[in-house]
């Protein structure tokens, strides 16, 4: 209860506005309990944005569609083809002014330029994952303290296992190969080696061949420095701070 009191008063806040506002809507947890919460504090209609994709597994338009119409909102929503990638690229670039290391940025410059078009200032779910435990690693978190109690060769036959079926396979089935592979990696690994893995999205062979000759601060020390005032031991609120 107090939770859900103090999103709705966020939101209310957040819809202080002199300009015409609206909301981006992927259809997901977040970004529709946000637009929910504006349809409640607003008689106008809340204008919301979603962007899609060709590829059904992609795509969120459905979803985004099913709460726009219990929310009442005026819908927008445009598509993203690869033929965009190469301006797309440009202009993210050009707008974020610094390094950006997530592929969201993409589809995110793409719904900003469609909102643009209509509205002044949008609100959106970011944040919600990093609130609320909601990313994959957290999953992982759970899934270690258990996987870890698994004998060492049965854990090393399964990646054996997934990595020779990696090399045969091609397309998605191969991605999956690899993805579960690298879990179980990772699961195995420590808090610590998960952690890295988690921030740095480059192996630490392959940085230290980009960075020879650089005079870099090395990732491990930047971490070992954010954990250190650190007071959980539990490794799950560990990766929560």
């Amino acid at each position: 209860e107090e939770f859900s009191a103090l999103l709705g008063d966020a939101v209310r806040i957040s819809m202080r506005s002199d300009v015409p506002f609206g909301a981006f809507l992927s259809g997901g947890l977040d970004s529709s309990s946000v637009v929910t919460l504006m349809t409640r504090q607003t008689q106008l209609p809340v204008e919301t944005f979603t962007i899609g994709f060709d590829d059904a597994e992609f795509d969120e338009r459905g979803l985004a569609r099913q709460v726009s119409a219990k929310a009442g909102t005026r819908h927008h929503e445009a598509t993203v083809v690869p033929d965009d990638l190469d301006v797309a690229l440009e202009r993210v670039a050009f707008h974020y002014d610094e390094p950006f290391g997530d592929s969201s940025a993409l589809p995110t410059g793409h719904v900003a330029r469609l909102a643009a078009s209509h509205v002044k200032m949008v609100l959106t779910g970011d944040g919600g994952d990093e609130l609320l435990s909601g990313y994959s690693a957290y999953q992982v978190e759970k899934l270690a303290s258990s996987y870890q109690r698994v004998p060492a060769v049965l854990r090393h036959l399964a990646e054996a296992g997934l990595g020779a079926a990696a090399g045969v396979l091609r397309g998605r089935p191969r991605y999956a190969a690899n993805r579960y592979r690298r879990l179980l990696a990772t699961t195995a690994a420590t808090f610590e080696e998960r952690l890295l893995a988690k921030a740095a999205w480059l192996e630490r062979d392959r940085r230290q061949a980009l960075l020879a000759g650089h005079a870099v601060v090395p990732v491990e020390e930047v971490l070992a420095d954010l954990m250190k005032d650190c007071r959980f031991r539990d490794p799950f609120y560990r990766l929560m701070y």
